[in-house]
């Protein structure tokens, strides 16, 4: 079930006192967003680059993406910056 706007901004704490203009280029961070980057960082610090970890998981994201655009996996491709213009291919795709 999609958030209603006031879910959505309460995912936002800098919403409390600003109001944000998307320039698309430096974005608040959402508390969710913020818990995961802290939960890759402890990996980060606490255990070796693990890169099965991070295909699977890169397979996972791809498919919950897909579910929300309604097309199939093969249709995400991973970019590394919308300038370079072309796809990141890796052999587990």
């Amino acid at each position: 079930m999609p958030l209603t706007p006031q879910e959505m901004r309460a995912l936002y704490p800098i919403a409390r006192r600003y109001a944000y203009l998307d320039h698309a280029a430096i974005a608040p961070l959402a508390t969710p967003v913020r818990a995961t980057i802290e939960v890759f960082l402890g990996r980060s610090t606490e255990e070796p680059f693990d890169l099965a970890h991070w295909e699977r998981f890169r397979s996972q994201v791809r498919a919950r993406v897909a579910e929300l655009l309604s097309v199939g996996p093969e249709s995400i491709a991973w970019w590394p910056r919308v300038s370079t213009g072309k796809p990141v291919t890796t052999s587990s795709a």
